[in-house]
């Protein structure tokens, strides 16, 4: 398996939120730089392209999709004690967003 680095498995519902993620992106996401669960790991956000994208992990639904940079955003994490989600983007901007209401 060259080029690939397997951690460890994926969870069963990690792998069933990434099949649900798999099938809904090819409209604004075709390429996901990197991924961040929320403290109690209910929520998954994924950067690439364009968006943001928050996730919920349980159902993989997409619950909301953050656009605003200009650039491919590189990085997204959670802010460890509140809703907010912070971006990084090749446009030289971060973005602060809150994960309930956007």
């Amino acid at each position: 398996m060259k080029n690939q680095i397997w951690i460890r498995p994926l969870s069963c519902t990690l792998r069933r939120a990434l099949s649900h993620y798999n099938r809904a992106i090819f409209g604004p996401q075709k390429n996901v730089n990197k991924v961040s669960f929320s403290r109690d790991s209910k929520l998954l956000a994924t950067a690439g392209g364009l968006f943001v994208i928050l996730w919920d992990v349980k159902s993989g639904v997409c619950l909301n999709t953050f656009s605003g940079h200009t650039k491919e955003v590189w990085c997204v994490d959670f802010a460890p004690f509140t809703n907010e989600l912070a971006s990084a983007s090749t446009d030289k901007t971060i973005r602060i967003w809150d994960s309930v209401t956007g």
